[in-house]
């Protein structure tokens, strides 16, 4: 790697003021009954249309519930066969939700039924990561391979292994729908190409292991949170280096969800999640925290509840609705 690593750089030099050292500012969001199971949840996702929330467990379980302000109720359930569902992501129209498992088995969920409706095997290791597109599916491993599925012709699987270590996190940009970003623990990130199955461009390493990834200004920044809690921030079609870099997360930036053009939420490694503005950086507060390192957050369909989980038993729910009111 390159000198960037050292925090005395950096090009905007705005996120590095005494950060943590100050006390950060809290303004908690008002809580309302948690979505609760019986074991430690891995992932969890909001269905695109309906008030439902789907959550995979460490044991093998995956839960579909109904939540709202009185509190979650559970409409039906799998078990698996001891094997932990270690991702998850809704079908765009809602009917079907494709979690990737333990046992390296992608495996596409009646979302009425709960019933399993189809099963890929490919993988030769566990399954660690997946994102779903209208006809696509694109799941990743502990051993960086990232396989592409076609829905609509059932054999078709494009492989590509581009990483030396697990697959964290992808994002698909809207006007670059043939483009998947891959992060990776071998702190790299990759642009693949979704249609010829090819890469298109590999980044430096970032000297941390890249952990979540989020996207802001129209589109034209990437930002990845990494293990060593730096925001490394990349211009679009630019994945050589970073061309910003903003330090001061006291740990590991685990998951992030993009709350407007200027604006994202963090989760990490300290149990916090934080409001943080990017280009200018800086952090604005700390909207809600767990006891134990967040591995994921996510808004509702209307954007008004985030939700979060923490190897805990819940996601807890949050009202946010204010993060989006003007002034």
């Amino acid at each position: 790697g390159d000198e960037s690593e050292d925090d005395t750089t950096g090009e905007v030099g705005d996120g590095d003021e005494g950060g943590e050292e100050e006390k950060e500012e809290e303004h908690f969001s008002k809580q309302i009954a948690a979505v609760r199971t019986k074991a430690d949840i891995l992932c969890f996702e909001f269905h695109p249309t309906r008030d439902m929330v789907a959550a995979g467990m460490v044991e093998g379980t995956v839960t579909f519930q109904k939540y709202g302000a009185e509190g979650s109720e559970e409409l039906r359930g799998i078990t698996g066969k001891g094997e932990s569902c270690r991702d998850m992501g809704f079908s765009t129209d809602g009917l079907h939700l494709y979690t990737g498992w333990g046992d390296k088995v992608l495996r596409a969920l009646n979302v009425e039924t709960g019933k399993v409706v189809s099963s890929w095997s490919d993988h030769k290791h566990p399954i660690s990561r997946l994102i779903a597109t209208d006809r696509l599916v694109i799941s990743g491993d502990d051993r960086g391979f990232v396989k592409v599925w076609d829905l609509r012709q059932k054999d078709k699987v494009l492989s590509l292994k581009e990483h030396e270590d697990f697959i964290t996190d992808f994002i698909i940009a809207k006007r670059k729908q043939n483009t998947v970003m891959c992060a990776s623990g071998d702190g790299t990130l990759t642009a693949l190409h979704l249609r010829k199955g090819t890469l298109i461009a590999a980044s430096d390493n970032q000297e941390s292991e890249i952990q979540s990834l989020a996207l802001v200004k129209e589109e034209e920044r990437l930002v990845c949170g990494q293990q060593d809690g730096v925001l490394g921030i990349f211009r679009w079609d630019h994945w050589g280096d970073i061309c910003d870099r903003f330090p001061g997360h006291p740990v590991s930036v685990d998951t992030m969800v993009t709350v407007d053009e200027d604006t994202i939420l963090t989760g990490g490694f300290d149990g916090h999640i934080r409001l943080v503005s990017i280009q200018p950086n800086s952090f604005l507060g700390i909207i809600g925290s767990h006891k134990y390192p967040i591995s994921r957050i996510r808004f509702s369909r209307d954007r008004m509840i985030l939700g979060s989980s923490a190897h805990e038993t819940d996601v807890k729910l949050w009202q946010v609705g204010y993060l989006f009111e003007e002034g």
